[in-house]
């Protein structure tokens, strides 16, 4: 059982890191790989001219400013099927001194490819063979495939076009928003954004879905004191707001 000032400790780093995932608006800026030396430009030339098979065409690459500095990602964006489906290509690396931890821990670098669409109804879908992301609380308007591991193209693709059409179909006079320049990029990513703060700040947000990442980490009784530091914690945000 971790220490209380060590709980406490995780209490506060987990709700900054809430905070970061449900903010209304990210700080999205299109920079170059070169500004990020510790990610593997392998992976993204590699997937991205992969893509480029099937028709995706590039958009650019982007950062959302403001998260961790030992944490820093960038995703690599590609339009497809004339702007209904957009890629992103993004690796989860460590730089500077969490190096040092990652090598000390069990965790794993992430190198994930996603392929989303944005209905015209406000829906968002999302396909994508992420072992970790999306484990964050979602409504119900983010529908999110996991694959876990299935090559980006042509599996992955392949089950993002069929549940796209299939949802599509139930859904009359609904079609996909067309994506295929930085300014409707960031808009959409931003729309996204707006849905998870929403979220956040209703009482259908799930405290315990989150803790639940700590299972088989934390014992239960640290997972419960979490959850209940956290819902304190959010209850005095959004008083404050």
């Amino acid at each position: 059982m971790p220490l209380k000032e060590d709980i406490q400790k995780l209490i506060a780093r987990e709700f900054r890191v809430m905070q970061r995932v449900y903010a209304p608006v990210h700080d999205y800026q299109f920079v170059s790989l070169d500004e990020f030396p510790h990610l593997n430009r392998r992976f993204y030339e590699g997937t991205g001219e992969l893509l480029k098979t099937f028709g995706f065409l590039p958009i650019g690459d982007l950062h959302a400013k403001g998260g961790s500095p030992d944490w820093q990602s960038v995703g690599r964006y590609l339009s497809g099927d004339h702007g209904t489906i957009v890629a992103n290509i993004y690796e989860v690396r460590p730089a500077g001194a969490a190096r040092l931890k990652l090598a000390r821990s069990n965790l794993q670098n992430s190198q994930t490819v996603s392929f989303f669409t944005e209905l015209t109804d406000g829906v968002i879908l999302v396909t994508t063979n992420s072992r970790s992301a999306f484990a964050f609380p979602k409504p119900l308007s983010v529908m999110v495939f996991q694959y876990r591991g299935l090559p980006p193209a042509p599996e992955l693709l392949s089950k993002h076009r069929e549940c796209l059409a299939w949802i599509i179909a139930q859904k009359p006079g609904v079609t996909a928003v067309v994506i295929q320049t930085g300014e409707q990029l960031i808009a959409s990513l931003n729309r996204y954004q707006l849905l998870l703060h929403a979220y956040f700040s209703s009482d259908g947000f799930s405290v315990d879905q989150y803790v639940e990442r700590y299972r088989g980490i934390l014992h239960v009784s640290a997972m419960r004191v979490i959850g209940g530091g956290l819902r304190t914690m959010r209850r005095s945000s959004a008083a404050e707001s």
